[in-house]
């Protein structure tokens, strides 16, 4: 065990150039610390590896051994994750070793251990580095492109590796661009916009131009998911510019998506880019109430390190409200869980946003001291710094010099001022201008009231009431000591109303006065009223329960009703499902439980929280409650007169029995057209079942107990014996109201697979001219039939098996997953299990359809209907064809009976019509001679091989052309001339071409599709294609679709990640989630 981790540990130093402090080791080691310590000390006492200021690094006489030792490890039957990844790496499996980084850091991440989770982004991005070198197929390439985006996304989120990530990105663009897929490069190029912002670089007119390129690129798809998957980075664009209010909006939009993040981790942190837009537009409770339940989804989800993030924030809102003791509370929490080596960047600014509590607080060398000792401690930690992008490092910089204090290490105040006055953002500007002020008031009080009045024009426009209240207190100060007694009392006035919000001003009732009731209530109606673009109940109660919140000034508002006993959260702001599920919500859900079914409102004051619950009801009688809860102790809940908040539960009343009613409608719109679809299909010519001998009775008893369920059916039997017959008897008997939709795999191309049962959205690819829906959509509600499903190639399989797992998909080039309620059958007419056995179809997807396997009878078992098929077939034909015939006579009855229909129902069917469009008169002959003829014809062929004793060129030559006889033309396939002559495809083309034998023109259509495909392929990997001048192009690059990042997925992948570039669902609280998200 202690030489298998010392081994580890050489490796892990031998790959990594950045990422090597013991803790860093340790974490990825993934075992007990002592373990990890006694193999440390063991490397160290050998001599294989040496320490020096807190980094390890390899000696020469480590990298010996590990050169010889390491195949040992590579052949170990079961291993950590760490030994999977290094038998991939060494192995040249770049695709496996960025698969096992992405999982690992994820893992690490979730448990907040940032020093091994920044380990293994190291190793993922020296992985890709080594897979750019390579020629990449196209499925190599649209996995490049979903691990770049996973690399980008962790440099972002850990400020780390940027310049790497940033490199891999620009070469996925150029696969993306060389596939012709322009949905996966507008997302790259906003995520590369974005990268210049969230890493604190200052290229603002680079990262412009880039964000205006992406945009114009975006317009010409016209692509309306597309513009719903850039949200995120509109959110992060509008904040640093400065317009918080548009910032709230597009977070708003981003809560109601269903879409797959591009890139999880950055999307997780924009609650904070939200709540401090928020609480710059001055909406306090509703910052609050975002953060909080961030913190709390975080924790109940496991994930340490996000719940440390947003809890040093949570700090750092409350320092910004002036509630320096409840800043304090809160970042010691968060210094308290975690060290400097471990985290550096949130313990940097934890203890930053500690030194300006104290500074308000008038301990002013305390603030010194600290802030001083944390940038010394930041000069180890050069990925991270505190620039002027963080309000209260400039605030502190004045400050200290205000009072005397020497510079802070490593810190410019004119760099500062400097940087901060270019800022995009006008709340950065306006801030500059006040604290500039500040130093030159006393040497030039008139310069210093000119730069407070530039602030108030800036922060004016920008619609920022706090910042301006702030500058407005500092130019009335000075207007005091240049003897504006009268300007200066009118700006305190101003400045008194608007920082009143943050309880440094005059105190004032937080629900309006009794002449402005009225006008209060006519806002309420305005924002219920503005409610739109909402599809379903949940959506609508969503963005009825945000409203009230901003009515009430409430941190979180959720709307509930009862289903009998069972409380349903219909709807809800701040407040995730996860939330309401917790323990720390008992307490109050035992309240709503109690005050639902009363008829007043309650509002009351109860651990620390201001609660309200307003209970209503609807039209049908069934009760509803409208529950809303602060902390600010700002809100108006407790201010609201009894009537007052009678009428808004009215209105909440009376807005929902609209939105019922407009539901119910659109439903009985929806089953008029399910009701006519289901009726047309039933009035559509189709052929029922016949028989009674035991056999198909009892194969048909099944089906019947079978269709009563939705359960997947697996359907065995010979070629010809009615599998789809049998499925669609299966499906007309289950009751589903969707269509029939049957697949028959052998007839799409490999190629074409995704495309086929996933369709694919405009753009997807070149040529994608339009949206296109494919087999898993269209048989939503309905059931899916895949014939022959053991055809269906390896690499295909796992794609349908996830489809069936989770009945979830997304289109080719889309980025929204698709949900389908379809019942499968499948059929074959092979051994599965021996195929499972050979290693030909995978094992957990035939347990996925086989569920209930169902055997259909070959004809030849059952003669005894026979008879009864005959007639029916007739019956069928004769009326297609207007002709009157009678049944075969006994005589032929008995000759059939004899013969062992080796195609079974479709011979008989095809022999039955054949003999009613040649029937003339006179008796019914009914004879199977069409397959008798053409086996005499293939013996006549056989002998005719040799008789005039041909060479073995011109034998060759025949026997070729008597197996395409054989085949019809077919060369691919379990039948096909390449099968049956032992040829590899490539050879057999080549021996046609020799010969001059033509296939049949299917088969030649085929091949046109394979050539064309090859040539995508070499498109794709940045092949050039030589022609002739004059000559039309070589054939485009194949459809790029981003890897299954799992992406999300994922991904999914991040698990799933096969079918988009976008990584998997995280928690929202618009409603979707009181149940599911």
């Amino acid at each position: 065990m202690q030489e298998s981790t010392s081994l580890l540990i050489l490796w892990l130093l031998s790959s990594l150039k950045q990422e090597r402090s013991t803790l860093c080791l340790i974490q990825m080691l993934e075992c007990p610390a002592a373990q990890a310590e006694i193999a440390l000390h063991r490397v160290t006492a050998d001599g294989l590896a040496e320490q020096r200021d807190e980094t390890w690094n390899l000696t020469q006489a480590g990298a010996d051994h590990l050169r010889e030792a390491l195949p040992a490890l590579l052949f170990r039957d079961t291993g950590s994750p760490l030994e999977e990844l290094i038998s991939a790496c060494e192995s040249k499996m770049p695709e496996t070793a960025c698969e096992i980084c992405t999982k690992r850091m994820r893992v690490l991440r979730r448990r907040a251990d940032t020093a091994g989770s920044a380990g293994y982004l190291e190793l993922l991005l020296n992985q890709l580095a080594q897979w750019q070198n390579r020629r990449l197929t196209a499925p190599e390439a649209r996995s490049f492109v979903h691990y770049a985006f996973a690399a980008h996304d962790a440099s972002l989120y850990y400020m780390k590796n940027a310049a790497r990530s940033s490199a891999f990105m620009k070469k996925a663009a150029e696969y993306a661009a060389s596939a012709g897929d322009k949905r996966t490069l507008v997302l790259i190029r906003f995520a590369q916009a974005s990268a210049t912002f969230f890493t604190g670089t200052i290229h603002f007119e680079r990262a412009h131009e880039t964000f205006h390129s992406a945009m114009e690129l975006l317009k010409t798809l016209d692509d309306k998911e597309l513009y719903t998957r850039i949200t995120p980075f509109l959110i992060l664009m509008h904040f640093i510019r400065g317009n918080f209010q548009q910032a709230l909006e597009c977070y708003e939009m981003l809560q109601k998506s269903t879409h797959k993040p591009v890139l999880p981790l950055f999307e997780s942190q924009l609650v904070l880019q939200a709540a401090s837009s928020a609480a710059y537009s001055g909406h306090f409770a509703h910052a609050l109430g975002m953060i909080k339940s961030a913190i709390s989804t975080a924790e109940l989800e496991g994930n340490i390190m996000s719940a440390q993030i947003f809890r040093q924030h949570l700090g750092v809102l409350y320092a910004y409200m002036r509630r320096e003791d409840d800043a304090l509370e809160t970042l010691q929490t968060v210094v308290s869980r975690s060290t400097m080596a471990a985290n550096p960047k949130l313990m940097l600014r934890a203890f930053a946003a500690i030194a300006l509590c104290y500074s308000r607080m008038g301990r002013a060398e305390m603030s010194y001291n600290l802030l001083s000792d944390t940038l010394r401690q930041a000069e180890r930690h050069p990925s991270f710094s505190l620039s002027y992008n963080y309000l209260w490092i400039l605030e502190l910089a004045v400050f200290y010099a205000e009072h005397g204090f020497p510079p802070l290490p490593g810190i410019d105040l004119d760099t500062l001022f400097r940087e901060a006055e270019i800022s995009p953002s006008p709340m950065m500007r306006g801030h500059a201008l006040r604290l500039k002020a500040i130093l030159l008031r006393k040497k030039s009080p008139q310069d210093a009231l000119d730069l407070l009045d530039k602030s108030l024009e800036i922060l004016k426009d920008a619609n920022m009431p706090i910042e301006y209240g702030f500058t407005e207190r500092r130019r009335s100060e000075l207007l005091n000591t240049l003897g504006r007694e009268a300007e200066a009392e009118a700006a305190e006035e101003t400045s008194l109303m608007l920082l009143s919000r943050i309880g440094l001003g005059r105190k004032r009732s937080p629900w309006p006065s009794p002449e402005q009731k009225e006008a209060s209530f006519d806002v309420c109606c305005r924002e219920v009223g503005s409610i739109h673009e909402w599809e379903t109940l949940e959506e609508y109660c969503y963005q009825l329960a945000a409203c009230l919140r901003k009515v009430f000034r409430a941190e979180r508002t959720a709307l509930f009703s009862m289903d009998g006993e069972t409380l349903l959260c219909r709807g809800s702001c701040n407040l995730s499902g996860s939330e309401i599920a917790s323990g720390m919500f008992v307490p109050s859900r035992d309240l709503i439980r109690e005050r639902i079914r009363e008829e007043a409102p309650f509002s009351a004051q109860q651990n620390g929280l201001d609660l309200l619950c307003l209970p209503f009801r609807l039209p049908d009688g069934n009760p509803w409650l409208l529950y809303a809860d602060s902390s600010a102790h700002s809100s108006r809940m407790l201010h609201c007169a009894q009537e007052d908040l009678s009428r808004v539960g009215l209105l909440c009343a009376s807005e929902l029995k609209n939105v019922l009613r407009l539901l119910e409608a659109r439903n009985m719109r929806a089953e008029v057209r399910q009701i006519h679809a289901v009726t047309k299909m039933a009035q559509e010519e189709r052929l029922e079942l016949w028989g009674k001998s035991l056999s198909f009775r009892m194969c048909l008893e099944r089906a019947k107990v079978v269709s009563a369920t939705d359960a997947a059916v697996l359907l065995l039997g010979e070629t010809g014996v009615g599998k789809e017959v049998m499925a669609n008897y299966v499906h007309r008997h289950s009751g589903c109201k969707g269509p029939f939709v049957a697949v028959h795999p052998a007839s799409v191309s490999e190629h074409l697979f995704e495309n086929e049962f996933f369709g694919h959205e405009k753009g997807a690819f070149t040529g994608a001219t339009g949206q296109k829906i494919g087999f898993f959509e269209l048989a939503d509600n309905g059931t899916l039939f895949i014939d022959e499903v053991g055809d269906i190639p390896m690499n295909m399989q796992i794609k349908l098996l996830r489809v069936l797992q989770e009945h979830r998909f997304m289109r080719v080039g889309g980025t929204k997953e698709i949900h389908s309620s379809f019942r499968l059958i499948a059929a074959t007419n092979r051994d599965l299990p021996r195929a499972v056995r050979e290693g030909t179809f995978r094992e957990d997807l035939y347990y996925r359809i086989s569920v209930i396997p169902v055997t259909i009878p070959p004809l030849r078992e059952r003669l005894e209907d026979l008879e009864e098929l005959i007639m029916a077939f007739t019956d069928h034909f004769s009326r297609r064809y207007g002709k009157k015939l009678p049944y075969p006579d006994e005589e032929t009855l008995r000759r059939l009976s004899e013969y062992q229909w080796p195609g079974n129902i479709r011979e008989l069917r095809n022999a039955v019509e054949r003999a009613v469009i040649l029937y003339t008169g006179g008796p019914f002959d009914l004879a199977v001679g069409g397959q008798h003829e053409a086996r005499d014809h293939c013996q006549r062929a056989e002998t005719s091989l040799y008789a005039d004793t041909p060479t073995l060129l011109e034998l060759q030559k025949r026997y070729i052309q008597y197996i395409l006889n054989k085949t019809g033309g077919r060369i691919s396939g379990e039948n096909g001339a390449e099968k049956l002559l032992g040829m590899k495809r490539s050879t057999l083309y080549l021996k046609l071409r020799q010969y001059g034998i033509k296939p049949g023109e299917r088969e030649r259509e085929r091949e046109r599709e394979r050539e064309r495909e090859r040539e995508r392929e070499r498109g794709y990997s940045g092949e050039k294609n030589e022609r002739a001048p004059g000559s039309p192009p070589p054939a485009v690059a194949k459809r790029f679709r981003g890897s299954v990042l799992p992406m999300p997925s994922g991904i999914s992948r991040t698990d799933g990640l096969r079918n988009d570039l976008v990584f998997r669902n995280v928690p929202c609280d618009h409603g979707k989630e009181g149940v599911a998200v």
